[in-house]
């Protein structure tokens, strides 16, 4: 189902999120809790724009809600179904520092960074070894796994 599919259902999650959603300058957000961001403060999703409009993030609780709500039910609430859980990991960055975004420019596949971040660790860690003139060497596999 496409984005669009959940645009329905927002008013009714809204409605049952009133009391988490707070007024922002015009703008409505939930707070997180337990997410805090610079300085400690914690962390919002943007749920309705000044101007009124919905954000992607306010479509993504409206598919939650209704994956949730309709299709557990549907499913018969089977146990047998993995449970979702968040894992943050970051803001991606570009080298200026301006903040990689999809609809912007290409952006780089979360694995392709992970494979960059294990290779920069391997040269340091073959860089550290030659620094210190170890006689003690790493086989590939051991070297591998230390980078990552």
């Amino acid at each position: 189902m496409g984005k669009s599919f959940y645009g329905p259902y927002i008013p009714e999650v809204l409605e049952a999120l009133s009391d988490q959603v707070k007024d922002d300058d015009g703008t409505r957000v939930i707070f997180s809790e337990n997410l805090l961001g610079k300085g400690g403060k914690p962390l919002c999703l943007i749920v309705v724009k000044s101007d009124g409009g919905y954000s992607y993030g306010t479509t993504d609780l409206a598919a939650l809600w209704y994956r949730r709500r309709e299709q557990v039910a549907a499913a018969g609430n089977d146990s047998c179904c993995p449970k979702a859980i968040h894992v943050g990991f970051g803001l991606v960055q570009a080298e200026d520092g301006k903040h990689l975004r999809t609809r912007d420019s290409e952006v780089p596949r979360l694995v392709d960074l992970l494979d960059q971040a294990k290779n920069c660790s391997r040269e340091k860690v073959l860089e550290l070894i030659k620094e210190k003139k170890s006689s003690d060497r790493l086989s590939e596999e051991e070297l591998d796994e230390t980078a990552r």
